[in-house]
């Protein structure tokens, strides 16, 4: 059985197991997608400053999203 990715509050892992085919349990997966709203958004404006239009916008919530999912799992490869 596979194990949830997440991080406690403590800073353990989480031992819960993952529901779904999904990397977190029933109580981390309803907060990983919005965990990376805010980067994602903050990604996609420094992104439109750099290269204005809507390619900067689209580039930059990627980069945004991909560095707090980086952080959230601490740069672990899946």
């Amino acid at each position: 059985m596979k194990k949830c990715k997440a991080t406690t509050k403590s800073g353990e892992r989480c031992k819960k197991t993952a529901i779904n085919n999904n990397d977190y349990c029933s109580v981390h997966q309803s907060t990983d997608s919005t965990d990376m709203i805010a980067p994602a958004i903050g990604g996609a404006l420094i992104g439109n400053l750099i290269i204005p239009g809507i390619g900067g916008v689209i580039l930059g919530g990627i980069l945004g999203a991909l560095a707090a999912s980086k952080s959230k799992n601490g740069g672990e490869d899946d």
